[in-house]
């Protein structure tokens, strides 16, 4: 019961039973490993100077590593799939202009709003069903 009041609670706040990543929402996801070790901060600056705006952005580690060098850059949402690569393009030019440590771009994934909006429908539809299985499972165990 918890978990549908806490999915009524998000769509009447933010239009979708959970948050969404870039693989519902479509956006773009730049992961860059960098020399040395990376500064969230320089590099919301960075992205901030370059006009990019609501830029997620992210440390990734291993388990065994006191401090990463690998960043996740994400950008929101475009509503024209054929500017999507640009986020990448843009990402790019943003650290290589305002952030000084050397950087490889490790990963881009691209998604468009069409097939974000595909895999959201998807995703409720499973919930929905797995939802009704524990219920048909564990509520009729109780009588």
């Amino acid at each position: 019961m918890a978990g549908i009041i806490s999915m009524a609670s998000h769509w009447t706040r933010i239009g979708s039973p959970v948050p969404l990543g870039v693989d519902f929402k479509g956006g773009t996801q730049v992961q860059v490993q960098f020399n040395k070790t990376p500064d969230v901060n320089s590099i919301r600056e960075a992205m901030t100077v370059a006009g990019i705006r609501d830029a997620s952005i992210q440390t990734i580690k291993a388990v065994d590593e006191p401090t990463g060098t690998d960043v996740l850059i994400s950008l929101p949402e475009q509503t024209n799939e054929a500017v999507l690569d640009t986020g990448r393009q843009q990402i790019v030019a943003a650290l290589q202009a305002h952030y000084d440590n050397p950087f490889t771009v490790r990963n881009v994934q691209v998604v468009g709003p069409t097939v974000g909006k595909q895999l959201e429908s998807k995703a409720v539809w499973a919930t929905l069903y797995s939802m009704a299985g524990c219920w048909s499972t564990y509520g009729s165990a109780s009588n």
